[in-house]
């Protein structure tokens, strides 16, 4: 018969020598398998864990004695509120051998009792109302915890416990507090919009919220939705905003402000540079502006005109110095004609008659500055003339129809990228990707004047073979857009032509136009710029082979070579190379002798060559370009709407 018998290796409590255990349990019979307990056995030995250590799983280990003396002294001898809360709660786990998770959440201050005992031994008991898994019935617990004598007073967890009921809160529903989960109560407060004296005017801070959006140019039907939003955001609430007549006052008062600002720059420095600027914009003539100091630019004002003549302008400068005087109380006029030192220009002749005009009225000389970025506007219209000339010259060797143009190329090209009222950019573009192309290496002629032709003939040239591939691939019938890129691209002449337009870009124009839009230094260091451009230029003109391999450079000194793919295609060795060099030694000819025109003052032998101290003193308030002038703002404010013209001079 099959049975099982106990090898007991350690001891229990009636066998301290640890002798075997001879009992047997025997299996039962075949027809009895089901309720066999050897078999039974064989069963849950087989499913057991190979790598158990025991039959059975154990509880966790006991919490060693010395660890236990170290957590008592730790809740016994430091005093403040959380670690009696520590301590009693690690005196009911203990003593009454409960469950934390389970039993501390149900206890109150009612599920605790103190009594005395029959020896007069004061004592604990719990009634506990909750159940606890080991107590599905909620009987009461009749576990004591003893007081200890009064020699252990500091000890005793009775006393610990009298302590802590009388510092909690009558009103507690438990005896340890616990935080509500997910119910974070919020508090809302709210923004006064509106002062609280006779009239009930708007709050200055609301004033100065919406001075600030309208600097930023929000639209005025748009900057209260912005502050209720951000005000939701961080738990404010905003009632009573201004409707929109009223933030148009605001913008009024705006206006005000920044002539008083500007006021007490005319005032208060007596070293200013003025910027004038004119522009045309559906048709209405606009003159504007602004005041540099040494360190800021502040916008003066801007008149619509109805002529663009010298005495017109200069009326208007009168005009607006009125204006200023009027909102500050104060002759502005006078501190505007005694305290300006440079204007600052554009190249147009009319400007020159107006600094004459000024003259006149000014007890102090006038020095006149030209912005030096325009005349990359210039750079662009003398290559364009060249460019005609070259197309004319070679008209019947390369086969120009009137079709075919250097500006049609490029605009053709730009049509096909940039929505102008046809062409399909989405697609061009997409194609381009496809190919590995993720920036498009052209700019909008729309929006942008500087640079443009260059810029764009770079980009041209390095997208060659993939606009003819997306043209052949993906048109069935070309338009005349179409058509003309595709004779322009399959045509020597003017490939040549946009790579050296593209040359130029990397070598001249786009390095002196970065140079020129960093407002760190002085004008006047313009002479070693022009003095520079002017050697690169005949440089170019009699030995083109070294632009080809990029011999030569605009700025002196260590220079970190671009390795962008524009530029990599550009200075490629290819079958355009000679006709590349003719081309480029006519355009920098074309150059050098225009340059020689508009930087004589920046040459040997100019005014600004050889500069005097007080020269140099008076232009520290004149940056090398024109600032950012009114009417640019302008030109910006009549294509947002419904935005009323801002006064970017304010600073709130």
């Amino acid at each position: 018969m099959e049975f099982v018998t106990l090898s007991q290796e350690g001891q229990e409590k009636q066998n301290q020598g640890g002798e075997e255990n001879t009992k047997r349990m025997y299996a039962l019979g075949p027809d009895e398998k089901e309720h066999c307990p050897v078999q039974a056995l064989k069963l849950y030995l087989s499913k057991c864990d190979p790598n158990a250590e025991k039959l059975f799983c154990q509880h966790k280990p006991i919490i060693p004695p010395e660890h236990m003396i170290k957590i008592h002294n730790y809740l016994t001898t430091t005093s403040n509120p959380i670690t009696l809360r520590y301590r009693i709660w690690f005196i009911l786990s203990v003593q009454y051998v409960s469950r934390g998770l389970e039993f501390h959440p149900q206890l109150n201050k009612n599920s605790l009792k103190v009594c005395t005992d029959e020896n007069g031994m004061e004592f604990v008991t719990l009634s506990q109302e909750g159940q606890e898994k080991q107590n599905q019935g909620g009987e009461e617990n009749t576990k004591r915890m003893y007081a200890l004598g009064p020699d252990e007073k500091e000890h005793c967890p009775v006393q610990a416990l009298k302590l802590y009921l009388s510092k909690c809160d009558p009103n507690a529903e438990k005896l340890f507090c616990q935080e509500k989960s997910n119910t974070h109560s919020k508090t809302v407060q709210t923004f006064i919009s509106r002062e609280s004296t006779k009239g009930k005017p708007y709050s200055g801070k609301l004033r100065e919220i919406y001075y600030y959006l309208l600097s930023l140019n929000v639209g005025v039907r748009n900057i209260g939705p912005v502050i209720k939003k951000v005000l939701t955001l961080v738990d404010w609430e905003v009632s009573g905003l201004p409707s929109v007549k009223t933030v148009c006052n605001f913008n009024t008062e705006l206006g005000v402000l920044a002539k008083k600002q500007v006021n007490e720059k005319l005032k208060s420095s007596d070293n200013l540079t003025v910027h004038r600027d004119a522009t045309t914009k559906k048709g209405k003539h606009y003159y504007g502006m602004e005041i540099s100091t040494e360190t800021e630019t502040l916008t003066a004002g801007i008149k619509e005109v109805h002529n663009g003549k010298a005495e017109t302008y200069v009326s208007t400068i009168d005009e607006i110095m009125n204006d200023i005087s009027f909102c500050s109380d104060e002759n502005s006029d006078h501190y505007f004609y005694n305290n300006v030192r440079n204007c600052m220009t554009d190249r147009c002749a009319t400007e020159g008659k107006v600094n004459n005009l000024m003259k006149e009225k000014m007890s102090n000389d006038l020095n006149e500055f030209k912005c030096t970025t325009h005349p990359i506007l210039q750079f662009s219209e003398i290559c364009e003339k060249e460019i005609q000339n070259i197309e004319k010259e070679n008209k019947f060797e390369f086969d120009i129809d009137s079709q075919c143009s250097f500006n049609n190329i490029l605009k053709s090209v730009s049509k096909l990228f940039f929505k102008d009222g046809s062409g399909d950019p989405l697609l061009a573009l997409n194609y381009l990707k496809s190919k590995g192309i993720k920036t498009l290496p052209l700019i909008n002629f729309r929006g942008n004047r500087f640079n443009t032709s260059f810029y764009n003939s770079a980009g041209v040239y390095y997208i060659k073979d993939l606009l003819l591939d997306y043209l052949r691939d993906s048109k069935s019938s070309l338009n005349y857009i179409q058509t003309t890129i595709v004779k322009c691209l399959n045509n020597k002449c003017f490939l040549s032509i946009l790579r050296a337009m593209g040359i130029l870009d990397k070598i001249v124009t786009e390095p002196y136009f970065s140079f020129t839009t960093n407002t760190d230094n002085n004008i006047l260091e313009m002479t070693g710029v022009c003095s520079r451009l002017l050697q690169i230029l005949n440089t170019g003109t009699h030995q083109p082979d070294l632009l080809l391999n990029r011999r030569v450079s605009l700025f002196f000194g260590p220079e970190v070579e671009r390795v962008d793919a524009v530029s990599t295609c550009l200075f490629k060795s290819s079958e355009t190379d000679s006709l590349t060099c003719k081309v480029l030694s006519r355009l920098y000819q074309a150059l050098h002798d225009k340059c020689q025109r508009i930087f004589k003052d920046y040459l040997p032998d100019g005014k600004m060559f050889f500069h005097s101290e007080k020269l140099l003193e008076d232009s520290k308030s004149c940056p090398r370009l024109m600032a950012k002038s009114a009417t640019s703002v302008l030109s910006c404010e009549m294509e947002l709407t419904p935005t009323v013209l801002l006064h970017v001079s304010l600073k709130v």
